[in-house]
């Protein structure tokens, strides 16, 4: 499953500490519980504006917020929507853009958008609520754990993005390095060679220039032939 995901590299140390908090119903949207999530930066410089948090949140952390039964009944009805009920909020009500990455009966792996950044030294909370609706598009999916590209909002939770599905995405290129075969977008993403000897392609896609850089990239691989994969970063002069 070949997908390329950039973030801003973080400078913050998370530290989860979930407190239990009542919520009233949000515009249309009925809360049924939420935890506040609060992320402290040690460090002695802030965070980016815009950075992508990752936070690995586990079912028991829930429940000792807002003990066993509730943290049941929110955790099953979460998962069986593949947590695309779940919003996460600052403070101020700002809906936050997220992406969830993976996701068991006993954790969530989201990667929540921070627009202001953290200072140093301090904290930041962020609000993590259970509701009754699906929040896409503020909270979106792996597609490739969903089943599909209907929920994925991976184009407003990451600095570059791309999920190759049947199709090149846009702001990606691709070409030939070596032979006749081309870059082939398949429904089960883009086929980089064909089972043939003397083969070279390539895909790429310009960084927006915000900084450091953590990068996310997954491989699918049919299981047959040999293939070598590289992944150059930096300026088609210079690359890294």
């Amino acid at each position: 499953m070949p997908r390329l995901s950039l973030v801003r590299a973080l400078v913050v140390t998370a530290v989860l500490a979930l407190v239990a908090t009542a919520y009233s119903a949000l515009a249309t949207t009925q809360v049924y519980g939420g935890v506040a999530i609060t992320v402290q930066n040690s460090q002695s410089i802030p965070t980016p504006p815009n950075f992508d948090l990752f936070l690995n949140i586990s079912k028991s952390q829930i429940a000792n917020a807002l003990g066993s039964t509730a943290a049941s009944s929110l955790w099953s009805n979460a998962q069986s929507n593949y947590f695309l009920n779940v919003l996460f909020r600052l403070p101020n009500n700002q809906p936050l853009y997220a992406w969830v990455m993976n996701y068991t009966s006993s954790w969530v792996a989201v990667w929540v958008k921070i627009p202001s950044g953290i200072p140093a030294n301090s904290q930041f909370t962020i609000l993590m609520l259970f509701t009754n609706s699906t929040e896409y598009p503020y909270t979106g999916i792996n597609p490739y754990i969903y089943g599909s590209q209907t929920y994925d909002n991976g184009p407003s939770v990451f600095a570059a993005y791309g999920y190759f599905n049947n199709q090149v995405p846009s702001g990606w290129k691709t070409g030939v390095y070596y032979g006749s075969f081309s870059p082939t977008a398949t429904t089960s993403g883009l086929m980089m060679i064909n089972n043939a000897a003397n083969e070279g392609t390539y895909a790429y896609a310009s960084i927006p220039n915000l900084g450091n850089y953590t990068v996310i990239v997954m491989w699918w691989y049919s299981g047959t032939a040999d293939a070598l994969a590289q992944e150059l970063y930096g300026n088609p002069s210079t690359l890294y």
